[in-house]
């Protein structure tokens, strides 16, 4: 019997430019996609005997950070004038 494999869709993590210094916030934020569900990432960056490694963290993708998933200029009630 073959074992079951997870899908793995993909995922990506951006520096945290808000990340306050002296905090416990995450160095880089994202998301992925496993198994067709959605997850919130966050890595921080950690000093090991080794040299320097990530560690993350993966949590279910919260409602309201979804609601700006698939924004485009043209959902916008207000086109303002820009000249380029």
């Amino acid at each position: 019997m073959a074992a079951e494999r997870t899908t793995v869709d993909g995922g990506v993590m951006y520096k945290n430019n808000r990340k306050e210094e002296g905090t416990n916030q995450p160095d880089y934020r994202g998301f992925c996609h496993i198994d067709g569900k959605e997850y919130e990432t966050s890595g921080w960056i950690r000093e090991g005997r080794n040299g320097k490694f990530i560690s993350y963290a993966m949590k279910p993708r919260r409602e309201e950070s979804k609601k700006y998933q698939n924004f485009t200029y043209e959902d916008r009630t207000e086109k303002p004038d820009v000249p380029f």
